[in-house]
């Protein structure tokens, strides 16, 4: 059996990684050059990692028969990076990636139970590898005229 504050952890893990702005701005579609193209492919791919780790822990929850709340939306600030390009989006993406991994290990410090950890760790591991991958995404790249 989770103790009520390991529940009430993981039930804040949940609604915040699903309303996260990686989740926003994959389902916001960023504009990009078709240059750009392939960035946008890999944070979409990025994005549903991400989304079947939140998945699998929302599962598990399920199955102990501890509720999720789905009925909460993004904040509202998030719309103001609708329509924008994926190249100005990138950096603010790497930000809130390591915001959101920071945030994981402090739940992780908090929670004991065995089972509740490791799932914790799978999520913080999925954010530590695409924090990094997004990093990678917005490093400025040399356009083929300047090579």
């Amino acid at each position: 059996m989770i103790d009520a504050k390991t529940q009430e952890r993981l039930q804040e893990i949940i609604r915040r990684e699903s309303r996260s702005e990686m989740m926003y701005v994959a389902q916001a579609f960023p504009w990009t050059s078709a240059q750009g193209v392939p960035a946008r492919e890999e944070l979409l791919r990025l994005a549903a990692e991400e989304r079947e780790a939140i998945i699998a822990l929302g599962r598990w929850l399920n199955r102990r028969h501890i509720a999720i709340d789905t009925s909460a939306s993004f904040p509202s600030r998030f719309t103001t990076i609708n329509f924008l390009s994926l190249a100005h989006l990138l950096p603010q993406l790497v930000q809130a990636e390591r915001a959101g991994v920071a945030a994981l290990e402090a739940d992780l410090a908090q929670t004991h139970d065995a089972e509740a950890r490791a799932h914790i760790e799978k999520l913080l591991f999925v954010k530590r590898e695409h924090a990094a991958k997004l990093e990678q995404l917005s490093e400025p790249h040399p356009s083929p005229a300047s090579a």
